[in-house]
């Protein structure tokens, strides 16, 4: 994963700093609705502060407490502008678009659409919100697709009453490029069936390094040029020159690249 470095933590609602195995971690998880309704859990209740720790790619999610190990980021990318996206669809009777959502609703026939989008980074999953408010007795089911292989699917015989929050994960990294994500409703039972998804939008969870401490430059060593990096920008807030990560330059970091020096990042 490549990106601009921003230095982001996960905080808890009371300010305080959360570490991995209390409200990040899955199998803490308590509430249900599997890992989909983890991530929206985790990716809601603690946005990023930009104060905690520097990773090499914008994240919305990381965990600082948990030493030398390697670190779970989430990162998800903005909402897809649905109506500025090139997209096709089964028909304006049946598949209605706007820039945020879209809504479809079934006859005899399936509701399809198919959204071009184009990623800059891997991307391991696609989030989105789907609102069915169909006639008693429906029975639809919402089936996701990118590059034409199915990543998941909501059946609105189980569904729950309102927004319905999913998350499905792909088997494997998707790397940047374009590609077609499409959702199809189908209906079963005679009774035609209306959905609204709203707040589509890819991203990556996973395993990462944790930043290098005394590695002010990035470069992936902490060596001479990381001493003239905390210097050059000293006093300020940000990634550049912040040797020990904590979103401050000041003296720490000089102690920091002092007690590291020679040390080489993984």
């Amino acid at each position: 994963m490549t990106g601009t470095p921003k230095a982001t933590c996960a905080v808890a609602p009371n300010g305080a700093y959360a570490p991995y195995g209390f409200a990040l971690g899955y199998e803490r998880w308590t509430s249900g609705g599997g890992p989909e309704a983890w991530l929206t859990s985790v990716d809601s209740l603690y946005p990023n502060d930009g104060r905690c720790v520097t990773l090499p790619l914008p994240v919305s999610v990381c965990d600082a407490g948990r030493g030398s190990e390697d670190i779970y980021v989430i990162r998800t990318d903005p909402v897809i502008d649905l109506g500025l996206a090139m997209h096709a669809t089964s028909g304006p009777a049946s598949v209605d678009v706007n820039a945020t959502s879209f809504g479809a609703s079934t006859a005899a026939d399936a509701a399809w659409i198919n959204v071009q989008v184009v990623t800059t980074q891997p991307v391991n999953f696609v989030k989105y919100q789907a609102t069915f408010s169909s006639a008693p007795g429906a029975e639809g089911l919402l089936t996701v697709y990118l590059n034409i292989e199915q990543i998941g699917t909501l059946d609105e015989r189980f569904a729950m009453a309102g927004v319905n929050g999913r998350t499905p994960m792909l088997a494997a990294d998707l790397a940047p490029g374009t590609h077609i994500l499409s959702f199809r409703l189908d209906q079963f039972g005679g009774v035609p069936s209306t959905v609204s998804v709203s707040s589509v939008a890819t991203g990556w969870a996973g395993f990462v390094p944790p930043p290098c401490l005394g590695d002010a430059d990035g470069s992936g060593t902490v060596d001479f040029t990381d001493v003239l990096s905390v210097l050059a920008n000293f006093g300020s807030a940000g990634s550049a020159g912040d040797a020990d990560h904590n979103g401050l330059v000041n003296f720490n970091d000089v102690l920091s690249v002092l007690a590291n020096f020679g040390a080489a990042c993984r």
